[in-house]
């Protein structure tokens, strides 16, 4: 029989200690299907990203490995390009029409980090980039999410 004095060290004693130490987990390397809009190319061939990075660094690239990013006010997919401050902006060539290979773009260009991170989050990552709420807001939204939910009934407490 296990004795809770068990259970607590085993598993809650664990988790306090540690809990201040939260590591930026990878992003799964899963192709996403998109499409440009049917204004900008007419066939509007699918073509696949994968989204690399972390919760706090984050960016998609093609297979070939070039970075694309979505023009928020047209909606096309773009290559990327290094502005200044090394933010991942559109470089005006749209993926699908233009050639990577022959318009100077770099294959895997990634964003610098940013000062948005919380600090302090990890004593093992210094990779700083947007918010989370940033990114909800930027991320293709593809098919169906599936979301957790978590149903609580207490008994001290009337259901809402």
């Amino acid at each position: 029989m296990i004795s809770i004095t068990s259970i607590l060290r085993s598993f809650i004693l664990p988790i306090v200690l540690f809990s201040g130490i939260v590591l930026a987990s990878p992003v799964a390397d899963l192709p996403i299907n998109v499409t440009q809009p049917a204004t900008e190319l007419p066939r509007g061939n699918p073509f696949k990203i994968h989204p690399k990075g972390d919760e706090w660094r984050n960016w998609y690239e093609t297979d070939d490995g070039y970075s694309v990013i979505k023009d928020k006010q047209t909606g096309v997919w773009h290559y990327g390009a290094l502005d200044a401050q090394k933010k991942l902006r559109p470089s005006g060539k749209i993926v699908g029409r233009d050639r990577p290979q022959t318009s100077g773009i770099k294959l895997h260009l990634s964003p610098a980090p940013s000062a948005q991170q919380p600090q302090g989050t990890s004593p093992f990552s210094n990779a700083l980039s947007a918010t989370a709420l940033e990114q909800a807001s930027t991320s293709p939204r593809v098919g169906n999410v599936p979301t957790l939910f978590i149903l609580v009934q207490f008994s001290d407490r009337v259901g809402t």
